[in-house]
């Protein structure tokens, strides 16, 4: 709910959010990856649907009749691959979890698939030596 407020209302910073456990005491990898599903079903939820004679098939509905097949239609073969919802969780992959487990074994996958091809931004030196100055006198 709070997240499809958030996109609706166009909020630009969410705190708290992706990955949050506990009231921000602890963050999940896991989580944080089925929070990216949730928030692209959102963004796609809130885009709306689109009303219009061509998007209805009004002219696909006249021409089949009561009791006929859509399926050969020009206009089903040409919109029926249409609608993408986006993801970031490889639907292909859904069809192999059946447990809590297999969920489980996929997100630790894919979480390590992410982590390790993550490569560090290059950075000016200036830059560099400034953050680590700053991190240095708060403590870090």
């Amino acid at each position: 709910m709070l997240t499809t407020c958030t996109e609706t209302e166009r909020i630009n910073v969410v705190v708290l959010s992706a990955g949050i456990l506990n009231r921000a005491m602890a963050m999940s990898y896991e989580k944080f990856l089925l929070d990216l599903q949730i928030i692209a079903m959102v963004k796609r939820f809130v885009q709306g649907v689109e009303i219009s004679e061509q998007a209805l098939a009004l002219d696909a509905m006249q021409a089949v009749g009561p009791g006929g097949e859509f399926m050969t239609h020009d206009h089903t073969l040409n919109f029926c691959r249409a609608e993408r919802w986006p993801a970031a969780i490889d639907f292909d992959v859904m069809d192999s979890v059946n447990s809590h487990d297999d969920m489980m074994r996929w997100l630790q996958t894919e979480k390590e698939e992410r982590l390790n091809a993550y490569r560090q931004p290059d950075l000016a030196i200036d830059l560099r030596q400034g953050m680590e100055k700053y991190l240095t006198k708060s403590g870090f």
